[in-house]
């Protein structure tokens, strides 16, 4: 229905087709030409139009037999030759502004074995030149120069695999065996921090190298520049889970905190610091508030001793190894178990079974968000947390680490599964046939960690 502006009355409008047989005709030809360019496709059909006299052929119809839109079909019909347009004459920086820091992204990795992110570009341009360019400038920048420097970019950051000593996993094997074979479920506890906002593992990585070291396996550095909330999660073999120990930058606020139902102590303890990131001091407060008081409780819930031992199986940080918490915990009969370097994504069952799906559902807690509040985040982190943590995630978890739970007289301890370790040990042995040479990884100082168990509990 349509309103005419003379008679201010609706009449009906006749919408015009064309007719069965001439559409039926379009169709069979547009098919012959399915592999054609849309340009090919465009003038064939205008040109059957004219030879026809098809009626009805409006250009809104014969784009959709296309599949381009009206105003493409109405430019071949008049005929417009498409002419490119000419290159952008004015340019951020000069060829002469551009040579030297062509080499020195050249020079950063041939000497330093350091690839440059497009961030650190931008600001070594900046550093040159005072001119601020754009995010999106490296990609003309490489285009200009693709026969000196290329891009490498990494699809998703998985675990790295860097050499790791059978050994040193045998070690573990055997402080398994040694400190945590016989306990109970509920006293084998695995730590770690997460990190959620804006950081995401699944975003791509990119940087920059010089162009003959482009198809080469490089190590890529991940930029933890943005801003985010640290979680330390924890899980027991038995399936129990910690509260969220929630470390952010920003401003506290309650009336926020419980609008958004994050309940301090309740559900979770928030804390505000100047570093967003676990360290030795933060350490030894969730320690103290949460660490101390779940072992506590759950020797009063399987009616054991005091004295009786727990295990609290974490990576060699160096905040989560001080003498302060070593002490800490030896106060509390807890053994500290630490793991061998760089293999967490084969020992933490943290990083094994949990922290992927908890990031899965955080991101989907996100979707359709463009800005999250502080208490948004926190409440999401936590609802994330209650949905990654099963009993199936965790045992899995430990399972693929090593460590099972079987019952024992009625009782649920831990078990020390050999058969996981030598999948471990083929692992190890296949990637390290694998890993590119030491010159295509940055370059860092060597420093021996301390692994195993760094205390001895007091007995009574």
């Amino acid at each position: 229905m349509v309103l005419r502006k003379d008679t201010k009355r609706a009449t009906n409008k006749v919408i015009k087709r064309l007719s069965h047989c001439h559409e039926k005709f379009l169709i069979e030809e547009m098919a012959k030409l399915a592999f054609a360019s849309k340009s090919v496709r465009a003038a064939r059909i205008l040109s059957l139009v004219k030879t026809y006299s098809i009626l009805n052929a409006s250009d809104i119809i014969l784009a959709s037999l296309v599949g381009c839109t009206k105003q493409y079909i109405n430019k071949i019909k008049l005929g417009r030759v498409y002419q490119k347009k000419d290159s952008k004459k004015c340019r951020k920086l000069t060829d002469t502004q551009e040579k030297p820091i062509v080499q020195w992204v050249r020079n950063q990795y041939i000497k330093h074995h350091k690839p440059v992110s497009p961030r650190i570009l931008r600001s070594e341009v900046y550093r040159r030149t005072k001119i601020v360019v754009s995010r999106n400038w490296h990609s003309y920048f490489l285009g200009r120069n693709r026969t000196q420097i290329g891009i490498k970019i990494q699809q998703k950051r998985q675990a790295q695999r860097m050499r790791i000593k059978i050994e040193n996993v045998r070690k573990r094997e055997d402080n398994l065996i040694k400190h945590v074979k016989g306990k109970r479920a509920g006293m084998i506890l695995n730590s770690d921090e997460v990190g959620v906002q804006s950081y995401c593992d699944t975003r791509e990585q990119c940087v920059i190298v010089p162009a003959e070291f482009i198809n080469q396996d490089i190590h890529i550095l991940v930029d933890r520049s943005e801003p985010r909330v640290s979680e330390m999660a924890g899980i027991a073999l038995n399936g129990n889970v910690l509260k969220p120990f929630l470390i952010t930058k920003g401003n506290l606020d309650s009336n926020e905190l419980l609008q958004n139902r994050v309940l301090q102590i309740q559900n979770a303890i928030v804390v505000q610091h100047t570093t967003n990131t676990m360290n030795s001091e933060l350490c030894i407060r969730w320690v103290k508030e949460i660490v101390d008081p779940y072992f506590v409780n759950q020797r009063k819930i399987e009616g054991l001793p005091r004295n009786t031992e727990g295990v609290l199986l974490v990576d060699n940080l160096a905040a989560h190894c001080t003498k302060e918490i070593q002490a800490s915990l030896t106060k509390c009969h807890i053994i500290l178990l630490t793991m061998t370097p760089n293999a967490t994504h084969l020992l933490q069952p943290c990083d094994v079974g949990v922290f992927g799906a908890l990031k899965i559902y955080y991101q989907k807690e996100k979707v359709g968000i463009s800005k999250m509040s502080l208490g948004q985040i926190l409440a999401n982190a936590i609802n994330a947390t209650q949905k990654a943590a099963t009993i199936i995630t965790i045992g899995n978890g430990f399972r693929a680490c090593g460590i099972k739970a079987e019952v024992h007289e009625g009782k649920l301890v831990a078990a020390i599964d050999h058969n996981a370790f030598v999948e471990m040990e083929a692992q190890i042995a296949a990637d390290n046939a694998t890993v590119p040479d030491a010159s295509t990884e940055p370059i860092k100082r060597k420093r021996v960690k301390k692994f195993g168990a760094l205390n001895v509990p007091s007995q009574k």
